[in-house]
C-alpha cells in the first residue's frame, strides 16, 4: 500500500472558516490546481487506487484523473463521507454523480448512507457498508476539568462539564442544544456546557463570506453567537471558538462527564463522536446517520431535533456518570470498531475487485 495524501483537496480561501494547520496538507500530494500532481497516481502498478471524497467540486479533477488510472487498468473505490450532502449541490451535483458511478465500489459508514446515495442514483450493488474506525487511547486518563483553551483562564475550573465539539454547523444541533441547556440548568447548578470548534462564518476573507452565505453557514454562526447572549446560557456555557489542536482537544474529553453530538440530519458517521468513545468519554447522539451505534444504551439516543428530549436526557445522563462507571462500559461497547477489522473489511473489498478481473 502506497498513501498518497491531499495538498489541497480544494481552493483553500473558498472555505468559510479560517484556514488554520490542518487544512495545510502533506506536501507533495495531490493539488486541485496542479494537475502534474495527479501522476503521483499512475507512477505505482496499483491494483487498486483508493479515494476519500468529501465535497462535490473535488470531482472536477478527480473525475479525470479516475478516467485515467481505469485506462491503466486500476479498480476504483471511493469512501463518501458526506452520502447526502449538507447543503444544495444545484450544478456541482452533475460532476460529482458522474464520477462516482464510475466507481467500481463505493463506500460509506452505515445503511442510512447507502441509502441515500441509491436515492442520488447509485447502483447498490456498488454500495459496500464498512464502519468508521475508531482509535483507542492507551492509557487511563485522569478525570477533573482539564479545559485548555487559546482564551484568558476560565474560571470555577473544578466545575464538570459536558462537551460538544467539532466544526459548528447548523445540522449537527447546536441550536437545539442550547435551547436544551437552558432547561438542564434549571436542574443541574453544578454543570457547564463548553462547546469548541470552528463557527463557518466567513470572516476570513471576501471569498469565504460569499460561501459561507451561499451555504447558508454565515448564518448558523450568527444564530449561535445571538443565543450565547442569553443571560442564563452566558453564564454556563463556555465557548472555545476555533481550531482546537489534538493534545488540548483530548484534554477536553478526558475532563468531560459526557460528549454531546445532537445532529439534526446526517448520513455517514461522526470522527468526533468517534473520537469521544474511542477515548472513554460516553457520548449521547441523536438518532441520524450511524451515530446511534456508538450509544452504549437506548438511555443514550435522543430524536433529532427534540430540544425537550434532549434535555431530559442530559438530565439523565449526567446521574447515571456520576454514579457508574459509565467511560469503560463505551469503550467496550465500540470494541469492535477498532482500525484493524475496518483495515481488514477494506482488504477483503479490495481482494473481491481483484479476483472479479
Amino acid at each position: 500500500m502506497v498513501p498518497v495524501n491531499y495538498e489541497a483537496p480544494f481552493p483553500g480561501g473558498l472555505h468559510p472558516a479560517e484556514k488554520t494547520a490542518d487544512m495545510d496538507m502533506v506536501h507533495p500530494g495531490i493539488h486541485w490546481a496542479k494537475p502534474k500532481s495527479w501522476n503521483v497516481l499512475t507512477r505505482y502498478p496499483a491494483d487498486v487506487v483508493h479515494f476519500q471524497h468529501w465535497v462535490a467540486p473535488m470531482a472536477f479533477y478527480l473525475l479525470p484523473l479516475t478516467r485515467r488510472l481505469k485506462a491503466l487498468g486500476c479498480k476504483i473505490v471511493v469512501t463518501v463521507h458526506n452520502p447526502k450532502p449538507h447543503e444544495a449541490l444545484g450544478w456541482l451535483s452533475g460532476p460529482e454523480m458522474r464520477w462516482l458511478t464510475t466507481a467500481d465500489a463505493i463506500v460509506v459508514h452505515d445503511a442510512r448512507g447507502r441509502k441515500s446515495l441509491v436515492e442520488r442514483g447509485i447502483d447498490m450493488q456498488a454500495i459496500h457498508v464498512i464502519p468508521h474506525g475508531i482509535t483507542f487511547s492507551s492509557t487511563a486518563e485522569v478525570r477533573g476539568d482539564r479545559l485548555a483553551t487559546r482564551q484568558p483562564a476560565c474560571e470555577q475550573r473544578s466545575r464538570r462539564y459536558v462537551l460538544l465539539f467539532g466544526n459548528l454547523r447548523g445540522y449537527k444541533g447546536v441550536g437545539e442544544l442550547l435551547a436544551a441547556w437552558r432547561v438542564v440548568c434549571k436542574s443541574c447548578d453544578d454543570v457547564d456546557l463548553v462547546i469548541a470548534g470552528r463557527l463557518w462564518d466567513g470572516a476570513s476573507s471576501l471569498l469565504s463570506s460569499i460561501v459561507a452565505n451561499i451555504l447558508g453557514t454565515r448564518n448558523d454562526a450568527k444564530v449561535i453567537r445571538r443565543q450565547l447572549l442569553d443571560h442564563v446560557l452566558a453564564k454556563r456555557v463556555r465557548l472555545v471558538e476555533g481550531f482546537v489542536p489534538d493534545d488540548q482537544l483530548d484534554a477536553l474529553i478526558d475532563g468531560a462527564e459526557l460528549a454531546v453530538f445532537p445532529y439534526v440530519s446526517f448520513a455517514s458517521q461522526s470522527g468526533a463522536a468517534c473520537r469521544a468513545a474511542g477515548r472513554g468519554c460516553p457520548v449521547l447522539v441523536s438518532d441520524v446517520g450511524a451515530l446511534a451505534e456508538l450509544a452504549m444504551s437506548p438511555n443514550w439516543i435522543v430524536s433529532p431535533a427534540d430540544s425537550s428530549g434532549l434535555a431530559a436526557a442530559l438530565i439523565d445522563r449526567l446521574g447515571d456518570v456520576a454514579q457508574t462507571d459509565c467511560r469503560a462500559a463505551q469503550r467496550q461497547h465500540v470494541r469492535l470498531l477498532g482500525w484493524p477489522g475496518v483495515a481488514q473489511a477494506h482488504v477483503l473489498l479490495y481482494q473481491s475487485l481483484c479476483s472479479i478481473s
